[in-house]
């Protein structure tokens, strides 16, 4: 018997969480992946003990690392990629019941699992070890076996990741009457493709009329039946209204929930588009199969509408999408001294995730993800500012011996935007803010429903004075624009920034001193003391040196706050 590290990985995981439509279909694909690692996990614990991430935790990474003592490693690795490839098709049959031998060849094809492993020996430096055990790992990723599908895929593709056949799919309520072979070849459909009207397995909830998925698609829809309670985009933009304790206790909600249809009456599965007046119509209820009859829904509208203007809250129809990475986490790991360490570690960023779940998930969003060193999530604009400077601050300090920092992408949304294209703007900023020296950055795009975007980048704290948050900062200048600033002067300082030039050596000064004209002529305050406390915020935000080279990150900061403030 020997005893190896070892590592294992599965895969894809970016591309494969982000092909999603709905916020189910994110979620889902997130929970499919880090129950497949736990499984993994789980049968690795039978010879040896789990190093990261942490046994216990709820969301599990796409890897994990183990200590193991097993007679051939490579039996072992092998055997272990089978187990995994297994589960994932007893999965499957169970989702996909009476149709997963149609889509088996997709579901297998896939998943992608990796495995290394080198002789451990205590005498050595654990961190050196481990250092190997990665750059070997990243060899037998870069060694990959071309795979070549069972069954041909020709035909139209998959309505959600574009790439495998679309192999069910549901009719259109004028087509109710037309045949398969009309419909196969008007649709450009496979031959293998199901057709369904209203097949129970297929309902409106899993596939949308006229919609055409692939095999993997309907298994994230039937994945967990208690996946399909994920709150929509919709639902996330109307937060600050749905939990809001007056309208609770007004009772003016619960005829809204009992009316749409759903088998439960509760705020996660309801309709949430259902609160925008717009799509109170024949057309939408007739295409979303709501039950309940339209003048009765109108009526019990008007109500819970009269109750929400009298708490002065607005229908918003915009939210965010949140993620970050941990940054420079290889190089934190690598650096463990010790198995134990490394472990200690684990459990610390186990805890944090378990801290920013709930944190998010009381009532400022839903947490898609949360592996402690990354996180996805969905936010409320009300409380954007706030959580996302939470989340960074709570991770200083569970960190602060490890002195981890994390940089963040945002991207802020119409509810109706396509989901994967907001997920890509905020990998995007992500991305970008991690360019940035030093990192730990967060960067926001804000991408109107007119399709204009904006983006900015910003530190986490001030370089000048570490105790501001800009977060903090975007928040009083978003609030003070609501009745204490004229959101004009945002515009008549863009419009002198583009026309200035910007390599004079005075252009910082002279912009400084034109910020504070300008809001003094621009503010409607009692008096000027949080007049010259936003002067200084906008200054220094000027000044920082993301803005040096790029006054449209300066500006971009302050529309994206004034758009939230308009929103409110």
């Amino acid at each position: 018997m020997q005893t190896y590290l070892f590592i294992f990985t599965i895969g894809p995981v970016q591309s494969f969480i982000a092909q999603a439509r709905k916020t189910q279909d994110l979620y889902a694909g997130s929970q499919l992946l880090s129950d497949l690692i736990g499984f993994a996990m789980a049968k690795t614990r039978e010879s040896g003990e789990i190093i990261f991430p942490f046994s216990d935790a709820k969301s599990k990474p796409n890897r994990f690392v183990a200590k193991i003592t097993c007679q051939d490693v490579k039996t072992f690795g092998n055997n272990l990629q089978s187990m995994v490839r297994e589960e994932l098709k007893r999965i499957a049959s169970d989702a996909l019941g009476k149709w997963f031998d149609i889509a088996s060849y997709q579901i297998e094809d896939f998943l992608e699992t990796y495995w290394a492993a080198i002789i451990y020996d205590e005498s050595k430096e654990y961190h050196k070890q481990y250092k190997e055990l990665e750059t070997t790992l990243g060899g037998v990723k870069n060694y990959r076996v071309f795979k070549q599908l069972s069954v041909p895929e020709q035909g139209r593709k998959c309505s959600v990741n574009g790439f495998y056949n679309a192999l069910f799919y549901r009719k259109q309520d004028k087509e109710v009457n037309q045949s398969f072979d009309v419909l196969r070849e008007k649709k450009y459909l496979s031959n293998n493709t199901i057709i369904v009207d209203n097949e129970s397995m297929v309902g409106l909830g899993i596939i949308q009329k006229g919609e055409g998925i692939c095999g993997l698609t309907l298994l994230k829809r039937r994945y967990k039946e208690s996946l399909t309670t994920f709150p929509s985009t919709a639902n996330i933009a109307l937060l600050h209204i749905l939990n809001n304790q007056a309208i609770k206790d007004s009772g003016a909600l619960t005829p809204l929930l009992n009316c749409d249809g759903a088998s439960e009456s509760t705020i996660d599965n309801f309709n949430g588009q259902l609160l925008f007046s717009e799509n109170i119509n024949k057309e939408y209820f007739k295409k979303q199969e709501i039950k309940c009859n339209e003048d009765k829904f109108s009526d019990c509208f008007k109500n819970f509408e009269k109750v929400v203007k009298q708490e002065n809250l607005k229908f918003l129809k915009y939210y965010a999408v949140i993620v970050f990475d941990a940054d420079d986490m290889g190089k934190k790991l690598s650096a463990c001294d010790s198995i134990e360490k490394h472990k200690e570690l684990s459990l610390k960023l186990s805890e944090y995730a378990e801290w920013a779940r709930e944190y998010v998930n009381k009532g400022r969003g839903k947490t898609i993800y949360a592996g402690g060193d990354d996180f996805m999530g969905l936010l409320n604009l009300k409380t954007l500012f706030e959580s996302i400077e939470e989340l960074r601050k709570k991770f200083g300090e569970q960190f602060q011996v490890e002195q981890l920092t994390f940089s963040a992408g945002i991207a802020i949304a119409h509810y109706k935007a396509p989901l994967g294209e907001v997920l890509s703007y905020a990998r995007k900023m992500e991305h970008i803010a991690k360019e940035q020296d030093g990192k730990n950055a967060f960067g926001i795009t804000l991408i109107k429903h007119s399709g204009e975007t904006h983006e900015t980048v910003l530190p986490w704290t001030s370089t000048i004075h570490e105790d501001k948050w800009y977060p903090s900062m975007l928040k009083l200048i978003q609030e003070s624009l609501k009745d204490k600033i004229s959101p004009s002067f945002i515009k008549v300082l863009d419009e002198e920034i583009r026309v200035w030039d910007n390599k004079s050596s005075d252009f910082a000064e002279i912009t400084s001193h034109e910020i504070a004209r300008l809001l003094s002529r621009a503010n409607k305050f009692a008096d000027n003391t949080l007049l010259e406390k936003i002067s200084q915020d906008i200054v220094l935000l000027y000044n920082e040196s993301n803005f040096k080279d790029n006054t449209t990150y300066f500006t971009n900061a302050l529309n994206i706050a004034d758009f939230i403030n308009r929103k409110f």
